[in-house]
C-alpha cells in the first residue's frame, strides 16, 4: 500500500484480489477480509488499527460497516490536516528602505 492511497483505492485493489481468489475457489469470509484490511493499513492509521483490533468484534462486524468506518476516519484525518495547516503561521518582517549616503 502507498501512504497517499485513499480507502477507495485500497478497497478497489483488495476487491480485485478477493474476486480473483474467489474465482479460484478460495473464498475469503468476512472476518478474514476485515483482518487483512486492518493489517494492510499504513502507519498514519496506527491509532485506528489498534482501536479496530481492540474495541470491535471483527467476527460480528459487517464488511460494509467496516469500510464506512474507515472512510469516516479518512475524512476526519483530512479535516484535521486542514486545520493544522491553517494554524501554521509564517513570520514576516516589515522591510524599511535604508537611506544610503
Amino acid at each position: 500500500m502507498i501512504d497517499s492511497e485513499t480507502i477507495d483505492e485500497i478497497l478497489n485493489h483488495f476487491t480485485k484480489i478477493t474476486n480473483r481468489l474467489s474465482s479460484l475457489g478460495d473464498a475469503i469470509d468476512n472476518n478474514q477480509k476485515v483482518r487483512k484490511l486492518i493489517r494492510a493499513l499504513f502507519k498514519a492509521w496506527e491509532v485506528k488499527k489498534t482501536t479496530l483490533k481492540e474495541l470491535n468484534d471483527r467476527e460480528k462486524m459487517k464488511f460494509s460497516k467496516f469500510i464506512k468506518n474507515l472512510k469516516t476516519y479518512e475524512m476526519e484525518m483530512k479535516v484535521r490536516e486542514g486545520r493544522e495547516s491553517q494554524k501554521k503561521k509564517t513570520i514576516a518582517f516589515k522591510v524599511t528602505p535604508s537611506i544610503q549616503k
